[in-house]
């Protein structure tokens, strides 16, 4: 299939999501032509699936934010135990820069803690569609900041 050919030939040098924009382009032209466009075809999407798969790689993420001594009066706000919690939450969603449906799914069997923070372990999340174990930080800040 020549389509197969030309994607492989752009996958050389090209992200999939560019190669995503040329099959939207071309899926377009064929349906203003009223022709059956090639990219609905079954073993296509399988073969697409497979490129995506292997072309696809994890965007760096940002640095991790780190609690300093400005943030620190916050945990104080309150001596009741779900407002302590709930600034914790917020704290630690700013400083790991969670989103709030990963905030929701954390799990206490998913954290580690030492003396440098804490790690999340993130099953799976928004920008993390495909289930690759995805680690995030919440830095704790040194006492000369």
């Amino acid at each position: 299939m020549a389509l197969v050919e030309y994607i492989t030939f752009q996958g050389r040098t090209r992200s999939f999501f560019t190669v995503q924009r040329h099959l939207a382009s071309l899926a377009k032209l064929h349906r203003q032509q009223e022709f059956t466009s090639p990219t609905t075809n079954e073993q296509f999407k399988v073969f697409i699936e497979g490129f995506k798969l292997k072309k696809t790689v994890r965007q760096k993420q940002a640095p991790d934010f780190p609690l300093n001594s400005s943030a620190r009066p916050l945990i104080a706000w309150h001596p009741r135990r779900r407002v302590l919690r709930n600034q914790a939450i917020l704290l630690m969603g700013f400083t790991g820069a969670f989103l709030r449906s990963e905030l929701a799914s954390i799990d206490v069997t998913n954290r580690l803690i030492d003396e440098a923070g804490m790690i999340i372990r993130l099953d799976r999340s928004k920008t993390n569609q495909f289930g690759e174990v995805e680690e995030k930080a919440v830095a704790y800040a040194s006492e000369s900041e």
